[in-house]
């Protein structure tokens, strides 16, 4: 499946991130995790979590972010840390990223689960890959800003989504998460669907939980992303699975960004978006299998 990125966020808004069995699918029964038929076993689980703020550009939420995610998935998915590996800022290169999936892939079997999560920054080349047509690209980290998208593509500084998305499609997985906390983040959908007719490029069992739609900034509290904020929040709360988690993380996520929408001037930000509305996208229902202690 060509899995688009989740990263169409104009650099100049200045408001992102400130701004196998046949059980799968099913809902999973009442039991302790790891051992709940259809469910996900949290020791057979791994996860990539990306976070880049670069240093030229604000706010500088990703690492806070990210390690309260982490911390989320330890405690309340029960994935162990050793299952886990951070790319935070510095460590979040073209390089890191790519020997980030290639760990990934070593530690994953067809038998196992994987979550991707990412928090960061992201633009649109409208004709970066020469076809004519609008290029995803994800901002990875560099010291300085570069002086042209295309050439920061083109150079391996930036990651565009052909590329991430044949490194998702080649993992190994029964269940592949992705979480994207960035603006736009449902392009990745509305990208595999067009004309509403999906296109199944080979990348099976796979849900997107995007932050926000399209067209629609991801933005912040002052320490953390708002959507990933709200999403630990819930998950540390009673409910069962991370579909609860999401539905109610969902809920607070635009309430939340309602207010911070009614505090911004006309000026700064127009009427263009009045909330920011995280999305789920998961056709094989997946993330009811993802139980919460």
């Amino acid at each position: 499946m060509r899995f688009r990125t989740f990263l169409t966020a104009v650099l100049s808004m200045g408001l992102m991130a400130s701004a196998t069995c046949d059980s799968w699918g099913q809902e999973p029964a009442v039991g302790k995790p790891g051992q709940i038929a259809g469910g996900v076993d949290p020791e057979m689980t791994y996860v990539l979590a990306i976070g880049c703020c670069v240093p030229w550009k604000k706010p500088q939420t990703c690492s806070n972010t990210v390690r309260l995610f982490v911390d989320a998935a330890t405690a309340q998915l029960n994935i162990p840390r050793k299952n886990i590996l951070t790319l935070i800022d510095k460590e979040a290169t073209y390089e890191g990223v790519l020997k980030g999936f290639k760990w990934l892939s070593e530690k994953s079997s067809p038998d196992n689960a994987v979550i991707i999560y990412y928090n960061g920054h992201g633009i649109i080349l409208p004709e970066g890959s020469g076809t004519g047509e609008p290029e995803d690209v994800f901002v990875l980290w560099s010291e300085k800003f570069p002086f042209a998208g295309l050439y920061a593509v083109l150079a391996h500084i930036w990651m565009n989504d052909e590329k991430f998305s044949d490194l998702v499609d080649k993992l190994p997985g029964k269940a592949k998460l992705v979480i994207a906390d960035t603006c736009h983040a449902l392009e990745a959908w509305e990208d595999l669907h067009p004309g509403g007719a999906k296109i199944d490029y080979g990348l099976m069992d796979a849900a997107l939980m995007a932050a926000a739609q399209a067209g629609q900034p991801a933005v912040s509290t002052p320490d953390h992303a708002l959507f990933t904020e709200q999403l630990v929040k819930a998950m540390n709360s009673n409910v069962d699975n991370l579909k609860e988690a999401f539905d109610l993380a969902q809920r607070e996520t635009k309430k939340e960004s309602r207010i911070f929408f009614r505090n911004l001037s006309k000026k700064t930000w127009g009427e263009a978006s009045v909330e920011q509305g995280p999305t789920l996208e998961d056709p094989a229902n997946i993330l009811p299998l993802f139980i919460l202690k």
